[in-house]
């Protein structure tokens, strides 16, 4: 099933009650090249997309919500809400690490933030979609109430600030911020996905040793050291991480790769897994997901009172 010019030719239809639900999707963009194998090859291969002007050289993940009655077939462009986390200013973290010997401490340091928006994503979701590998996907069928739910969540998000911090450390379903990934995950938990299966496929969790961390407070710690960080440290049982994220490339890899279509079916029912509510589908070049989330819908509720109630962490799960 492939959709080109953001129409989707298929002899299929979907079910009538499409014109009283909504669509969620999901957007990939993943990085020109990140090496997590070790501290000094991260360090190495962040260097090198920052000094070539690499696009979204971390890689970035953003959400999209439709219209009322839009076809999850089709791509949401600009009839629809783009949204997504990033940096307010994209030099901050250089002199952080080159200058005020932060380290890998600036792994877990919260950058201002603020929230992209359709001016921002709809050209260079477009654009991507025209390149093998450099975007995926998901489009998540969604209810009146689901959507309802999840515009909530935006108005408090930021009317709390949230959006104004970005980074590793704060969580978004306590509104306190977040990282471009935990911000959509958080919004596509909130519509009822299992997440909870997802975790150990979609993020990645490191220490590293004490020396190799700086911030203000503490001793600096030299370029030249970041780059004699040749292995990250065991995560010990029972300890949190000192790194702990979900990575715009692992969610990529899994929708490339049919690691999503592996582990998310057995937590959707039969209806969804045989009809066209759960399919492979694509836009232009890029490989995505079609997926119903209205029978979710209870859990959306019950996951929602409890963030209103402060009793939900992305960090929980």
């Amino acid at each position: 099933m492939v959709y080109g010019d953001g129409v989707m030719t298929s002899i299929l239809d979907l079910n009538d009650h499409t014109k009283d639900s909504y669509v969620l999707s999901l957007y990939c963009l993943p990085s020109p090249g990140l090496d997590w194998s070790a501290p000094s090859k991260l360090f190495v291969s962040m260097l090198k997309n920052k000094m070539l002007f690499k696009s979204r050289p971390i890689g970035h993940t953003s959400i999209a919500i439709s219209t009322r009655g839009h076809s999850p077939l089709e791509p949401i462009l600009d009839s629809g809400q783009h949204l997504g986390m990033t940096q307010l200013k994209k030099s901050e973290g250089v002199q952080e690490v080159l200058i005020k010997g932060f380290g890998y401490g600036i792994l877990n340091h919260t950058f201002k933030g603020r929230l992209e928006t359709n001016r921002d994503l709809v050209p260079e979701i477009t654009s991507r979609a025209l390149r093998a590998g450099a975007l995926s996907f998901i489009n998540f069928q969604i209810s009146a109430k689901q959507h309802e739910i999840l515009q909530n969540y935006l108005t408090l998000y930021q009317q709390a600030g949230a959006h104004q911090s970005y980074g590793m450390r704060p969580d978004p379903l306590a509104l306190e911020g977040g990282g471009c990934s935990a911000f959509a995950v958080a919004s596509l938990l909130l519509c009822g996905l299992p997440l909870a299966e997802l975790k150990p496929f979609w993020s990645r969790q490191h220490d590293i040793r004490e020396d190799f961390i700086g911030t203000e407070n503490r001793s600096k710690v030299s370029v030249f050291s970041l780059l004699s960080a040749r292995n990250w440290e065991p995560v010990r049982s029972g300890k949190n991480p000192f790194v702990f994220f979900w990575d715009p490339d692992l969610i990529h890899r899994s929708l490339e790769d049919g690691t999503f279509e592996r582990i998310i079916t057995p937590s959707i029912s039969d209806f969804s897994r045989n009809t066209l509510e759960f399919s492979p589908i694509q836009w232009q070049k890029a490989k995505g997901f079609l997926m119903n989330l209205r029978p979710f819908e209870k859990t959306s509720e019950e996951l929602f009172a409890a963030l209103k109630a402060k009793r939900l962490r992305l960090s929980h799960l």
